[in-house]
């Protein structure tokens, strides 16, 4: 969402909440306000974060690039954790539907 209302600038009230860097090479990376819970420094800390990870340095990529890209490092990050936790959740998941379905 935060490379969107970057990119787009709207809903211009949310883009005027960022503030981008005016440095050569870092045109993409936004300024973190004072340190809160508010929408604007999660947002801009997690988006300098990603904008790094995935080499983005200007906002001419498309929006399903980044997507998709945000989607494989998941993936990735997922894959490198034990695969039996993710089968056992998925698992158990299926049992919790197939009770629920059961006594209804």
């Amino acid at each position: 969402d935060a490379f969107k209302i970057l990119k787009f600038r709207t809903p211009i009230s949310l883009y005027s909440l960022f503030s981008l860097s005016n440095r050569t090479g870092k045109e993409t990376f936004v300024l973190t306000p004072k340190s809160s819970n508010s929408y604007a420094y999660r947002a801009s800390t997690i988006w300098n974060i990603v904008r790094q990870k995935l080499k983005i340095s200007e906002f001419t990529t498309t929006v399903s690039h980044v997507k998709s890209s945000i989607k494989n490092i998941i993936l990735k990050t997922q894959k490198q954790g034990e695969s039996d936790d993710w089968n056992k959740f998925i698992n158990n998941l299926c049992h919790v539907y197939k009770d629920i379905s059961i006594a209804v």
